[in-house]
């Protein structure tokens, strides 16, 4: 009996040792497979990529293999602007629950797809905004548990002789690129859901999930669901405060657009302070722009109707004296009427005739020629 169960451990061992050996070639190929791939990506050599990470689907049956193929193939695909093919790997690997365990690489392509959407590089649906919701959730969930008990996953542990193998000589299996950490995934997929509420008008919700993602993206959000929400004194204030990580110059953007939409609807509702501190803001920091233009305008106007005209003077000598002519006209007839209400009728008379010069083919051309005639009666009943 003690014989004959020797003799089976010893058979067990030659076969694991057998398909031990196999297993670890597999993987050490499928490997430098992929690192090969990787680089191709690296160097934007984009049709070799696909060639190899095809072939590695084809050849090599393991989830450790397998999932960061279907995201490397999917995000070649971006790469090359086929963005339909894109999402069918990406769709591939999350389908498919037993590459879960092959690490984080099926968020990777769950945040992708948000993304792509998200940018509108691809429309969706209702219904896919709805799966897509529904998945980051559970994807939200299962990475909260994985942090939460320090492991990958409660399920990975291997349950036969060949799982046991590959997860044996998976050990050193490295490829050239990282998958990010999964409290670094966990604030990605956070953030994606809460662009998902945003995107379907679910703005409390969307509120609560990025009041809790402590990242520019995180604030980012947070600051569009105020603006969207009515809450534009919060989405302006938090826009400002994320302007000072702005590395790609988007937010500025995003920020001077939304503010200086906000400060007209401040000047129109008559809260002059306020809609005044951000024209000031909009023209210090963007300046030789349409909209710095259009901020000094605005406050020329305020200053004018506030009879504060040396502040009004300095506003429209900033807009005369800028590369954007979009408001010269307006401007010069503003500085007209404020010598004029100086009864500084000679210097009015000058702009006036100035403005009639430069511009004759303006739509303001009635409006000058009736204050010139007005600084001409002036000049001619004070003498």
């Amino acid at each position: 009996m003690k014989k004959g169960f020797f003799i089976i451990v010893i058979l067990i061992f030659i076969f694991a040792s057998i398909y031990g050996v196999y297993y670890y070639q597999q993987l050490q190929k499928a490997e430098n497979a992929l690192n090969e791939s990787i680089i191709n990506l690296r160097e934007n050599n984009y049709e070799d990529a696909l060639v190899i990470l095809k072939n590695v689907l084809l050849h090599y049956d393991f989830a450790i293999v397998k999932a960061p193929a279907l995201y490397l193939l999917a995000d070649t695909y971006e790469h090359l602007g086929e963005y339909g093919r894109a999402i069918e790997y990406h769709k591939t690997l999350i389908a498919n629950k037993k590459l879960y365990r092959a690490g984080y690489w099926y968020v990777q392509s769950l945040v992708s797809i948000s993304r792509l959407y998200r940018k509108g590089i691809i429309k969706a649906s209702r219904q896919q905004n709805i799966t897509l919701i529904r998945y980051s959730r559970l994807v939200r969930a299962r990475l909260k548990n994985q942090i939460a008990w320090g492991n990958l996953d409660p399920e990975s542990s291997p349950r036969d002789l060949r799982s046991v193998l590959i997860s044996f000589f998976s050990f050193n299996f490295d490829l050239a690129v990282r998958v990010p950490e999964p409290f670094v995934l966990l604030d990605e997929v956070e953030s994606e859901l809460g662009f998902l509420y945003l995107r379907t008008g679910r703005y409390d919700e969307a509120e609560e999930v990025f009041s809790k993602v402590d990242t520019p993206v995180g604030m980012f959000g947070l600051s569009k669901v105020y603006l969207n929400s009515g809450q534009q004194d919060k989405g302006i204030i938090l826009l400002e405060k994320l302007m000072e990580f702005d590395t790609t110059g988007k937010v500025r953007v995003y920020y001077v657009q939304e503010a200086f939409k906000y400060a007209v609807n401040l000047y129109k509702e008559e809260k002059y302070k306020e809609a005044q501190r951000i024209f000031n803001k909009i023209q210090k920091e963007f300046k030789n722009t349409l909209y710095s233009e259009l901020s000094l305008y605005y406050l020329a106007r305020y200053y004018y109707e506030a009879n504060k005209f040396d502040d009004a003077l300095k506003s429209i000598d900033k807009i005369l004296s800028n590369a954007v002519d979009t408001k010269n006209e307006d401007a010069q007839l503003i500085k007209g009427y404020i010598y004029f209400d100086r009864q500084d009728f000679i210097q009015a008379l000058k702009i006036f005739n100035d403005f009639l010069k430069r511009y004759p083919d303006s739509n303001s051309t009635r409006t000058a020629k009736e204050w010139k005639a007005m600084c001409e009666r002036s000049i001619k009943y004070l003498s």
